[in-house]
């Protein structure tokens, strides 16, 4: 058998990012970085298929199967719906800022419940994984727990049919 690879390395040693609960869903801290960080590199694209194609790539690159041999929907899950908190950041009929006199005033509210939703979840939006091994492992270590993926298959099929899944 030749050397493990780094994906191997996730599998055998659990590595995830922490969670936290987030507008009552369970989601990894890394999703924070998504929805801000991945949110505005969409934003910047300027163009929603555009950044639907930059985000399948990036998933199938290095923030995906080449670095952690998991290509999330989740993550893509986030990315989008920082888009739309960075499109309502300054403009649209309600925007957190606006400039009013020549100086910026405070708009709407942010909350959090107008994001996250249940496809931000690993454990209902459920991964790829980079090999059969991999994706064996993974099963296997939730086998083991008494789980599966999806946590919840209801949740999952109404992921499945929302508009745009197959980016999501």
């Amino acid at each position: 058998r030749s050397s493990p690879t780094f994906a191997d390395l996730f599998v055998i040693t659990g590595w995830l990012s922490p969670t936290i609960r987030l507008n009552g869903q369970i989601v990894g801290t890394d999703k924070l970085g998504h929805f801000f960080g991945q949110g505005w590199e969409y934003f910047l694209l300027g163009n929603l298929q555009t950044a639907l194609d930059f985000g399948h790539q990036d998933e199938a690159g290095m923030n995906g199967y080449i670095g952690s041999g998991v290509y999330s929907y989740a993550d893509l899950s986030v990315n989008l719906k920082g888009l739309s908190f960075w499109l309502g950041l300054l403009s649209g009929q309600a925007p957190y800022v606006r400039c009013e006199q020549g100086g910026f005033v405070r708009g709407r509210t942010f909350s959090w419940a107008e994001y996250v939703s249940p496809a931000w979840d690993d454990a209902l939006n459920c991964s790829k994984y980079v090999s059969k091994e991999m994706t064996e492992a993974v099963e296997g270590r939730l086998r083991s727990q008494g789980r599966s993926c999806p946590v919840a298959p209801s949740v999952c099929r109404e992921l499945v049919e929302a508009p745009c899944s197959n980016y999501t």
